[in-house]
């Protein structure tokens, strides 16, 4: 099981560094991979602050649909059209 894990985490902080880059910046990052698996502290490090940014990623993408609900309930609530709300903001009418 630990080794699986090793292999996971490694392969995960290795597809970071190459996510959205060029591909010959990709196949260095891959040839330099081994560096998390001989070495936990850096593939801890890297793992840590991939967890801490998805889970802000996930709590902002959470209150901002929250927003959004409460939005449209209050909308309907008030028999206000959503449309002519938006059609307001955008100066259209």
């Amino acid at each position: 099981m630990q080794t699986m894990l090793t292999f996971l985490l490694a392969g995960l902080a290795t597809y970071h560094e190459t996510y959205n880059r060029s591909i010959p910046f990709a196949a260095a990052s891959l040839a330099s991979a081994p560096k998390y698996i001989l070495f936990p502290e850096q593939r801890a490090k890297k793992v840590k602050y991939l967890i801490k940014k998805l889970i802000l990623i996930f709590f902002i993408s959470s209150v901002l649909l929250y927003f959004v609900i409460v939005i449209i309930y209050f909308v309907n609530l008030f028999g206000i059209s959503l449309i002519m709300i938006i059609l307001k903001w955008v100066h259209v009418i």
